[in-house]
């Protein structure tokens, strides 16, 4: 996906495109009938109420302005130490890189980027 915020182009990468989280999990205590204001929008795309599922994604963004680029990286990563997310633990998947090589980062050449 790209789209413009002003003079700004921002390129969506994919890391994992659906992952599903109940929403006990990720807010505890929260009851799902508050949700209920909010469904016709929520429903079924982003939260199941019958099984109280959010569906979330997780993506990194490429900015670019400027002759500038900008990588926001918000994904999940590969070769970590995750136990309690037994789907990430030490993920092997390199598709990600594969599509960000696509976008015309070259993550291959570290020493070009700064992390904050």
């Amino acid at each position: 996906m790209r789209f413009a915020i002003g003079d700004v182009m921002v390129e969506m990468i994919d890391d994992l495109p659906a992952m599903d989280f109940q929403l006990a999990m990720l807010m505890p205590g929260v009851d799902p009938r508050w949700l209920a204001p909010y469904l016709d929008w929520l429903e079924p795309a982003h939260f199941t109420v019958a099984t109280a599922t959010l569906h979330l994604a997780c993506h990194a963004f490429v900015l670019r302005h400027a002759g500038r680029v900008v990588l926001v990286d918000t994904c999940v990563g590969c070769h970590k130490p995750r136990p309690i997310r037994p789907a990430w633990d030490r993920r092997t998947d390199d598709g990600f890189l594969h599509r960000l090589a696509a976008a015309g980062i070259a993550p291959s050449h570290p020493a070009r980027y700064r992390s904050r």
